[in-house]
């Protein structure tokens, strides 16, 4: 978890997924679940016991395609690069919407070259 806004949609999806099946539950207790689910009293106990510095380095982040930040899509990959400087640190992003953009491209791609080999 990199900040609360993690933990913050691990309670939204959490919801849609329980609302789904018949349980329906307050946005407050989502929060209040997810806080138990880390081991805390409470959702201002977790909340508070985020590190901000990692919210911080969270901003920092953006897709290497794009630019955009995780605040602006759904979700991250995140890859690595040859000339790392530190091992835990990555340096390539990829946002889920350029996923989508390159793999339309790739069926795009594939699709015009099979059909000008087809006779």
């Amino acid at each position: 978890m990199r900040d609360f806004r993690d933990a913050k949609a691990m309670a939204q999806t959490m919801r849609t997924t329980l609302s789904a099946m018949g349980f329906k539950i307050t946005v407050g207790q989502s929060l209040e679940l997810i806080a138990k689910a880390f081991g805390v009293v409470d959702w201002n106990t977790l909340s508070a016991a985020i590190r901000p510095e990692t919210a911080a380095a969270h901003e920092r982040l953006f897709c290497s395609f794009c630019g955009k930040s995780p605040n602006e899509v759904r979700s991250f990959c995140e890859g690595s690069c040859s000339r790392q400087r530190h091992a835990s640190q990555s340096c390539v992003f990829i946002c889920d919407e350029c996923v989508a953009l390159c793999a339309q491209v790739n069926a795009d791609t594939i699709g015009s070259t099979e059909s000008a080999r087809s006779p």
